[in-house]
């Protein structure tokens, strides 16, 4: 079961151990979004749009926009889609031009 621990989730459940042994690893630690429909203004933010294109993921966005991948779930997080797979082509999203105030503002919840 995974554990959450300040806001990182410690995910070592045993239905992963083959995941696990391919990659040599015993668990994975990753951020917690907390809940995805949060009901924030996102007009209260500066951002950019962005015209979702062929080839785009959260994790190319943030490293584009950021110079940091690790920052993708501030775009999922701010749009409230957390993955990939919830995006159209052609679709405009919002890209925060601060994530450290989309990252407190997760925080705080």
């Amino acid at each position: 079961m995974p554990k959450i621990n300040n806001n990182i989730i410690i995910n070592n459940s045993e239905i992963y151990d083959d995941f696990f042994k391919d990659r040599g690893v015993d668990k994975i630690e990753h951020n917690s979004l907390g809940s995805i429909g949060l009901n924030f203004n996102q007009e209260n933010y500066a951002y950019t749009n962005h015209v979702w294109r062929k080839g785009d993921t959260l994790i190319r966005l943030a490293n584009t926009y950021y110079k940091d991948l690790s920052y993708w779930y501030v775009i999922g997080y701010f749009n409230k889609k957390p993955t990939d797979s919830m995006y159209e082509l052609g679709e405009t999203i919002k890209i925060p031009l601060n994530p450290d105030n989309i990252i407190t503002l997760i925080r705080r919840r």
